[in-house]
């Protein structure tokens, strides 16, 4: 299985904050839904410990080229920047459905 990292939606964010053609918004959102869902589905896993950083910010990213949730460039060195300051957290690694069961 693949695993998306920190590392790897770094560099799409920063693609995206240095492309001024106004495309970046809809690849970028693109991206980040087939990342999303492919988490979801079980085709890939986000890095480990970094899962709730990780599906924050393709949660946002899904919607960028929607009108009214455009990213800025500030707004996405914002995301890389708390991508690079995240911490790993170890009960990141417990699904959150199996988290609901428990309830």
């Amino acid at each position: 299985m693949d695993t998306l990292t920190r590392q790897q939606v770094i560099e799409q964010l920063s693609l995206a904050a240095t492309d001024d053609t106004g495309a970046a918004s809809g690849r970028l959102a693109a991206w980040a839904f087939d990342q999303f869902y492919a988490e979801e589905a079980g085709e890939i896993a986000f890095e480990a410990g970094y899962r709730r950083a990780i599906s924050a910010v393709l949660d946002d990213l899904m919607f960028s080229d929607q009108p009214g949730f455009h990213l800025s460039a500030p707004e996405l060195q914002q995301m890389i920047a708390h991508l690079e300051q995240a911490e790993p957290s170890e009960d990141d690694e417990e699904d959150d459905d199996e988290a609901d069961a428990d309830d």
